[in-house]
């Protein structure tokens, strides 16, 4: 899908945006829940989703505050922020966000950026030792700024072992693919049980081994 709208030498691509993909992927009578900081926005994407017939609720509001009070066991949540240790709007921060739902026993993935290659990172191993649980971990870096990001990574708690099986080939994939294009990319993933990994270090795959992801 996303192919399909890349951009050419003459016209520009557009990217859709997250509530437009679940939209094109999900069985048409299933109900999207939609939050928006931004009242012309919520009436933009409140108007897009009743034009094509999607059953939706769409609240002005802090997202992960809704996600929050909405989210069952029974759910799958993706947290992607833009920074994990920010509270935008009213709500709390992702990384909370992302403790509250996996102590609550929700299937949680939280994805987070690397902005600085000389910076190690804590708060990982903080909220795995605040929650006293394995949890799924998968990060990419490059050790490189110039697109804007030295790498990106994610965290997932209380996921299928079917789930978690997938999300480490696909991880698997993506660590492959990076390396075809990126010099000196690290990649690692940690199953939950490996809790040993040594992406677990503050570093994270920066200080794993290159090549952790066959």
């Amino acid at each position: 899908m996303l192919r399909s709208l890349a951009s050419t030498a003459d016209e520009p691509g557009i990217y859709p945006g997250s509530v437009a993909l679940a939209d094109a992927l999900l069985p048409k009578g299933a109900e999207v829940l939609a939050f928006d900081l931004v009242d012309s926005s919520a009436v933009s994407l409140r108007e897009g989703l009743a034009a094509r017939g999607r059953p939706a609720t769409v609240t002005v509001g802090d997202g992960i505050q809704g996600v929050l009070d909405a989210a069952t066991q029974d759910d799958l949540v993706l947290l992607d922020p833009f920074h994990v240790t920010d509270a935008d709007g009213a709500g709390p921060s992702s990384v909370d966000a992302f403790a509250v739902l996996a102590d609550r026993r929700v299937a949680t993935l939280l994805w987070y950026g690397l902005f600085q290659t000389n910076e190690p990172i804590h708060w990982t191993q903080d909220v795995r030792t605040r929650l006293e649980r394995p949890l799924w971990r998968a990060e990419f870096s490059c050790g490189d700024t110039d697109a804007g990001l030295a790498g990106c990574g994610m965290l997932g708690a209380n996921l299928a072992e079917r789930t978690e099986a997938e999300l480490t080939r696909l991880a698997f994939d993506l660590g492959h693919a990076l390396a075809t294009k990126v010099v000196g990319v690290r990649s690692a993933v940690a199953q939950s049980h490996d809790e040993a990994n040594p992406i677990w270090h503050p570093w994270g795959s920066r200080r794993a081994s290159v090549g952790d992801v066959p």
